[in-house]
């Protein structure tokens, strides 16, 4: 990772602010200056009013000294605890995978064919299907073809045939959508949460579209579903500090390798949720490409909650007491999401909300910060209708403000990494966002996390992406 030094919240709003605290001094000087030869004036010595006078007179010389030192001060406490501005990165364009129909699972289909595979229990059997009505999923989501097909198999083989499908066209539909070539791209970051063959799915990509020898890349897992937002915080650190490059995100997460085939209840919530997807995004810094981009990323914040333990085992990957592996999901993962937000928003509210929701936040530390004044459109993370509903309720955001999530969970339930790009995407199909608008993408994840990036629209955006049509 290359080492780029951290800008703190405190210091952005100093940044904010300090320059208008320099103007007030330098007007404050001003008139002090004014009122105090009037009252000279005024007074019946007239030896005080010949001193204010004479003040008066060299007042512009003190006053063009008060405002050289003001603007001394504010550039050397810049200087001290301000970095220089980061360069400009631009979010050109996404793609989001969208698989045959013939891998479409109704949930009646479901629960039918997990009858007739007798691997379950009666028990078992009516807690997915109370689960799945309840999910806030429908009836048109995605299993690979590995789990549809009798009999169900769920082999490395098969878990390697369904990641190469979802990567490889969602790459080169990204690449055919924006003009750029593989060889373009300067740096590779590819995310899958819980599948890591050897070589990696980064290499695989590399392999497949013949990638530069010189190019950067990584290999992501074990993040969780907020790991699409800790890969746009990877490219903004290497886009801030290394000029002219290009970079290309994958996110995908597994299900022929996650799919658990047990009966315990928390392994069995992941059966119900987690659907196949898949999404590519291209990121830059040229110069050149601001004129094509879609947004700008403003600003990136990173929480984690793990050293706390409740919150480390809210969601593990494990084995059952049958010995059979899967993805536990304790009953704290609603209230941990919400934790963790809250300690996300601490170090993202001052750099978004304007002055007058922060100094209500000082005045009133219960008081829960209108963010609509901050931005326009909400992505939040497909992690379940509990998880959307949750940031609903704690943001007081009204339920328009969530419907692209609830929308994308019920057409392709939990993607995972790639979740909230399915979220922009359908923001793009459906309501679409004018030059300007600003954007706050919200992932949690494993371990625990809560990850934000901020998107300014650099331009009317109104794009019907394959996946929504």
């Amino acid at each position: 990772m290359v080492a780029v030094e951290k800008v703190t919240p405190g210091q952005k709003v100093l940044n904010r602010y300090l320059y208008t605290g320099g103007v007030f001094a330098g007007l404050a000087a001003l008139t002090i200056a004014h009122y105090t030869w009037a009252a000279a004036s005024a007074t019946e010595f007239e030896a005080l009013a010949d001193l204010g006078k004479q003040a008066w007179q060299v007042a512009p010389s003190a006053l063009i000294a008060a405002v050289l030192s003001t603007a001394l001060l504010v550039g050397w406490l810049t200087r001290r605890y301000v970095p220089v501005a980061a360069k400009a990165v631009y979010l050109i364009d996404t793609y989001t995978y969208k698989p045959p129909d013939r891998m479409k699972v109704s949930r009646e289909n479901y629960i039918r064919g997990a009858r007739m595979r007798k691997i379950w229990g009666e028990e078992a059997l009516q807690f997915q299907e109370k689960l799945l009505n309840s999910s806030g999923l429908g009836d048109e989501t995605y299993f690979p073809d590995s789990i549809i097909q009798e009999p169900m198999r769920l082999t490395w083989n098969a878990a390697l045939e369904e990641t190469e499908m979802v990567l490889f066209e969602s790459v080169h539909k990204l690449f055919k959508a924006t003009g750029v070539s593989a060889q373009d791209v300067d740096i590779l970051i590819v995310i899958c949460s819980c599948f890591a063959p050897t070589p990696s799915l980064a290499s695989m990509v590399v392999n497949h579209f013949k990638m530069r020898t010189d190019v950067l890349s990584h290999n992501l897992s074990g993040m969780g579903c907020s790991s699409g937002v800790i890969g746009i915080d990877m490219a903004r650190h290497y886009l801030q500090s290394m000029p002219n490059k290009r970079v290309l995100i994958v996110a995908h997460e597994n299900i022929t390798n996650n799919y658990y085939p047990g009966n315990n209840r928390s392994c069995l919530v992941s059966n119900c949720l987690f659907r196949v997807g898949g999404a590519a995004c291209l990121m830059s810094n040229r110069p050149a490409d601001r004129k094509v981009a879609k947004y700008q990323l403003m600003h990136s914040v990173r929480s984690h909650i793990g050293a706390d333990d409740d919150a480390f085992n809210a969601i593990r990957q494990r084995e059952d007491e049958d010995g059979i592996r899967g993805i536990l999901l304790q009953r704290n993962v609603v209230p941990t999401a919400a934790t963790a937000l809250k300690t996300n928003i601490k170090s993202l509210a001052p750099l978004v909300l304007p002055f007058t929701e922060l100094m209500k936040c000082v005045r009133d530390k219960d008081y829960v910060p209108n963010f609509k004044t901050a931005f326009e459109h909400f992505l939040v993370h497909t992690g379940g209708r509990a998880v959307i509903e949750e940031v609903e309720k704690k943001l007081c955001l009204d339920p328009a403000d969530v419907q692209p999530s609830k929308e994308t969970l019920y057409r392709y339930g939990n993607t995972c990494c790639a979740a909230v790009f399915y979220v922009l995407t359908n923001m793009e199909s459906r309501v679409g966002a004018k030059k300007g608008d600003r954007v706050w993408m919200l992932g949690f994840g494993t371990g625990f996390k809560c990850n934000s990036a901020v998107f300014k629209a650099l331009r009317d955006v109104n794009t019907l992406h394959e996946s929504w049509t």
